[in-house]
């Protein structure tokens, strides 16, 4: 089983609807912002950067993959979604819902919510 660990900073947001339980995740703030006037929610248009990475492995054919880059913006371009759209790993989904433009993220997510 592959747990994964994403780290990503919301550039973007745009439009409406509301929230969800992201007991699943561990998320840690590595930058807030100050005077957050508005967060992420479900419908809103949201622009990334985000690198993914292998966060453990404890056994299996993947054993030794800890700490591996599996994912990163495409030709270092955001990437550009629709929350809880389903166009995206629901972890990262999830984790970004309720973040404010210019935050950055840590979250480790299980295996049922990543790749």
């Amino acid at each position: 089983l592959l747990m994964g660990r994403l780290l990503c900073a919301l550039a973007v947001l745009r439009s409406a609807s509301a929230g969800a339980s992201k007991e699943d995740l561990q998320i840690e703030v590595l930058e807030r912002v100050e005077g957050c006037s508005r967060r992420a929610r479900a419908g809103d248009v949201v622009s990334i950067t985000h690198s993914g990475f292998v966060h453990e492995v404890p056994v299996g054919e993947h054993a030794g993959w800890n700490g591996r880059k599996i994912d990163q913006n495409p030709d270092g371009e955001p990437l550009k979604f629709k929350l809880r759209s389903k166009s995206i790993i629901k972890g990262m989904d999830l984790a970004i819902e309720g973040m404010c433009v210019g935050e950055k993220v840590s979250v480790v997510m299980p295996p049922h919510m990543s790749f």
